[in-house]
């Protein structure tokens, strides 16, 4: 999923191993606090001044390009790919540390 992969990519550039914060079992991307940016900013609105600390902040497609506010549709599939983009980079990272 493009979106996720763009946020991911984002949280690369600003919070190197970000997935290992990530609680999968309470992701819940409804939730302010549970979603990936309220996981790792203990709440939606600072993960996003976090990440647009220059001031300009996304408007809602900005959020929805880097897979942070899904649509109702969309839930299932926003989380199911973020479920995949963490575990496959946790894979990684443990391949890499057994090297």
């Amino acid at each position: 999923m493009k979106e996720v992969k763009a946020g991911a990519e984002l949280l690369d550039s600003v919070r190197p191993g970000w997935w290992n914060e990530i609680d999968i079992e309470e992701l819940n991307m409804f939730h302010p606090r549970k979603c990936i940016l309220g996981q790792l900013y203990k709440e939606y609105e600072n993960g996003i001044s976090e990440l647009w600390s220059d001031g300009k902040l996304p408007n809602l497609s900005g959020e929805k390009e880097n897979g942070f506010m899904p649509s109702l549709e969309d839930l299932v599939r926003t989380r199911s790919a973020w479920i995949k983009e963490i575990n496959n980079r946790r894979a990684l990272n443990k391949e890499l540390e057994e090297v």
